[in-house]
């Protein structure tokens, strides 16, 4: 079990943004009705996020894992207890980590679109790790872009362990980066202070130097 400490390990992830230019997110007025959880200001007609979110409440997270069924990592519950999310785009591929409530919608919104096909099975990976599309009940998500969201995994494959880190690698899969957030956090750092990626400002976000290397791969090593 990773014994690093996610609240150092998250500070120096901010040490990194601190050294890049980054311009709070920024939402068009047609997104006016944000869902319960997206913290944001009205701006002249604009929506505003904040780079970083106050402290997690225990409230939220008592909430969150009474209406999922699902546990908040004892790692996640201390980073959260200082660090409530981030609309930062700190993590591989510009995600950022979401707070407990955003949390909770994505996996209502999930709830309600797997309810729709009650014929549904999940598949198992080819690798064994996990299941394709075990959304929602054993998925809690924990970071997102626009483009996919990274999930915790409470229900693996046989070849898989509880609490793993699933990240997409497209609009559809997924694959195991790590065994729990701390991990990630570890794994992504090393990244950074090897130089193995580096910030990019046309992504706004941090990006390997070798085009050819996948986030994916490059985590997992």
């Amino acid at each position: 079990m990773d014994d690093a400490d996610p609240v150092e390990l998250w500070s120096r992830l901010r040490v990194w943004a601190s050294r890049w230019e980054l311009s709070p997110p920024v939402l068009s007025a047609g997104w006016l009705c944000l869902p319960p959880g997206y913290r944001a200001a009205a701006v002249d007609g604009w929506i505003v996020r904040p780079l970083f979110e106050p402290p997690g409440d225990d409230e939220a997270a008592r909430v969150l894992e009474e209406r999922t069924g699902l546990r908040v990592p004892a790692d996640l519950r201390a980073l959260y207890a200082v660090h409530g999310g981030s609309y930062a785009p700190l993590l591989p591929n510009g995600m950022s980590l979401l707070p407990y409530e955003a949390m909770l919608t994505t996996w209502q919104y999930w709830a309600t679109l797997t309810s729709q096909h009650p014929g549904w099975t999940p598949e198992l990976a080819g690798d064994g790790t996990h299941y394709r599309w075990s959304v929602p009940w054993s998925w809690l998500p924990v970071a997102e872009n626009d483009d996919g969201i990274m999930v915790l995994d409470s229900a693996p494959g046989p070849r898989g362990t509880a609490g793993q880190v699933l990240f997409p690698v497209d609009r559809v899969e997924r694959v195991v980066v790590a065994g729990s957030v701390t991990d990630l956090l570890r794994r992504w750092l090393a990244a950074l202070d090897s130089g193995e990626v580096r910030f990019d400002p046309e992504h706004g976000y941090a990006v390997p130097v070798d085009p050819e290397r996948s986030l994916a791969d490059l985590l997992k090593e």
